[in-house]
């Protein structure tokens, strides 16, 4: 039927340009409206601002001139972009979201090679991805602040063997995060995909606690082998949280020359060991209430 046989209402619809929609970023589809014989409900063309629903997912349509590039980010505040819990809808300006049902939306995940779409509703609002929200809002709640900056005793810390520098395993650290705010409260967010050079695996993580963009930080891990590749992966993720929590205050000590100076003074002393195999002599670290263990053997006095 041509346009001009067409009553008041429908002409205008018929007079609409043929609309590009986009079901996700990953398998991106074009539907002409009014062309399409294999999918007739969508025959008839649809105003640019009409929502779809498929299932229990939104798709936006693309705009009136036809372009189909990707929209700029959305504003990151949670202003414009937080989601209603309580029934209402959100107060971002032209939000099409629906209590209850979570919206595909092209946002600034979008531009990231390893992610595909990012999905909003009801307790996952934002792309964590970039997001840095809740940043330097206010302080967290005094009897964290309280486990977050107790002092480290010295039990719990480690002296690396080939420069006598004292560490935290960083389970500790874990511990600490789960004692001051509760398993599930906090989590490490990557940013970006693993990069390998010259046998070094790095990853960027940033650390969120109670929901709040706490510190971002670079982990690294040596990785000789592909074999050792998984390894490297969880290594790379366990030293970029080490380095997150310096923000917090755990384990600050750690990064003060003068508590290392007497902590290394006072707990730890170098010793020349043979390796068992080799029959190589090496001078090494070690705390004055440890022994080595092999393939490490401490040399007897006198022995050199």
């Amino acid at each position: 039927m041509r346009p001009s046989a067409l009553s008041g209402p429908l002409r205008s619809l018929a007079a609409l340009p043929r609309q590009t929609f986009q079901r996700s970023r990953v398998a991106p589809r074009r539907w002409d409206g009014l062309e399409s014989e294999t999918r007739p409900r969508h025959q008839t063309p649809l105003h640019p601002t009409r929502l779809f629903q498929t299932s229990a997912i939104h798709f936006n349509s693309a705009d009136s001139t036809g372009n189909n590039s990707k929209p700029p980010p959305p504003p990151t505040n949670g202003s414009a972009s937080a989601v209603s819990g309580g029934g209402g809808a959100s107060s971002g300006p032209g939000s099409h979201h629906r209590d209850n049902i979570f919206q595909s939306d092209i946002s600034a995940a979008d531009y990231l090679d390893d992610t595909e779409v990012v999905w909003r509703g009801p307790g996952f609002e934002r792309d964590l991805t970039q997001s840095f929200a809740g940043v330097a809002r206010e302080k967290f709640p005094d009897d964290v602040i309280k486990v977050l900056l107790e002092p480290l005793n010295p039990e719990d810390v480690e002296i690396l063997p080939s420069d006598g520098v004292p560490y935290l395993p960083e389970i500790k650290f874990r511990r600490v995060l789960n004692r001051a705010f509760g398993p599930g409260a906090w989590g490490l967010v990557p940013r970006g995909k693993h990069t390998l050079i010259d046998k070094t695996l790095t990853r960027e993580y940033a650390l969120f606690c109670m929901g709040r963009f706490v510190s971002q930080a670079r982990g690294m891990m040596e990785a000789y082998d592909k074999s050792q590749l998984p390894n490297a992966t969880e290594g790379v993720k366990s030293n970029a949280l080490t380095r997150c929590c310096k923000d917090l205050g755990i384990g600050s000590e750690l990064w003060d020359p003068v508590w290392v100076r007497e902590f290394r003074k006072t707990h730890a002393v170098e010793v020349w060991c043979t390796h068992m195999k080799t029959k190589q002599k090496i001078r090494l670290w070690r705390r004055k209430d440890r022994k080595f263990e092999y393939p490490y053997e401490e040399a007897r006095a006198g022995s050199f």
